[in-house]
């Protein structure tokens, strides 16, 4: 479209990057494992979102696209799962 320019998205923002997450989650049981990873993925709603890091460093207008499961092992007294986020930080 004439007038347009840089990468567009559902907000019609330019200049977005990806941002990836890596992490491990923990829980006692299957069930307990899945409700946690029900609780991140319903941020995968289209809207943008604030992380803030351990730290205190916040990264505003994040759009949650994907969370992947990398890998499961049990240890100690419940399970472990390896996973990956990405985000796009929405740009002006």
């Amino acid at each position: 479209m004439c007038g347009l320019d840089g990468m567009l998205s559902i907000d019609l923002g330019r200049r977005p990057r990806q941002i990836r997450q890596t992490g491990t989650l923990r829980a006692a049981s299957r069930t307990a494992l899945r409700s946690r990873i029900e609780a991140i993925t319903a941020f995968i709603d289209g809207a943008t979102h604030t992380l803030v890091t351990a730290d205190g460093a916040q990264y505003s207008d994040l759009r949650m696209d994907t969370f992947r499961r990398l890998g499961e092992q049990v240890a100690g007294p419940g399970l472990v799962v390896a996973y990956e986020i990405v985000y796009t930080q929405l740009g002006d």
